[in-house]
């Protein structure tokens, strides 16, 4: 483990450790699923794309003024359970620890953002032009 992340040492990468286990005993509210979103830590974020549907059903739900403890309707829930079902998959995802060797001298950064009503995202790629 480096800052909470998984090293692998061989591959020299950087994965997420997803520890959240499914409450099928508790019910589907807004504490619970905030509990459940709080088990996956991601100091680099490249898990936000795939935090975002759950985090937009709590965000709904304050907007409707549903208590903290009051069970979510089937369609939401059904959309948290399937949610919940793919989460282990954030495992498989392997960020390279070194994007760019020492010589930075060929380094071009290309920006791309993008908003919605609901949401807005930005991302930056580092490309490296070595025969240059």
């Amino acid at each position: 483990m480096v800052l909470g992340l998984v090293w692998n040492k061989k591959r020299d990468t950087l994965s997420c450790n997803v520890q959240a286990k499914e409450h099928e005993e508790k019910s589907i509210n807004k504490r619970n699923v905030l509990s459940i979103l709080s088990q996956v830590y991601d100091p680099l974020a490249f898990t936000c794309p795939t935090l975002l549907q759950p985090k937009l059903m709590i965000q709904s739900s304050w907007s409707k003024e549903i208590s903290s403890d009051e069970q979510w309707n089937e369609e939401n829930i059904k959309k948290f359970k399937k949610w919940q079902t793919e989460l282990p998959a954030l495992k498989r995802i392997e960020i390279p620890r070194v994007a760019v060797g020492s010589d930075i001298s060929a380094l071009e950064l290309h920006l791309f953002t993008e908003a919605s009503q609901d949401a807005y995202a930005a991302v930056v790629y580092a490309r490296v032009n070595y025969g240059e």
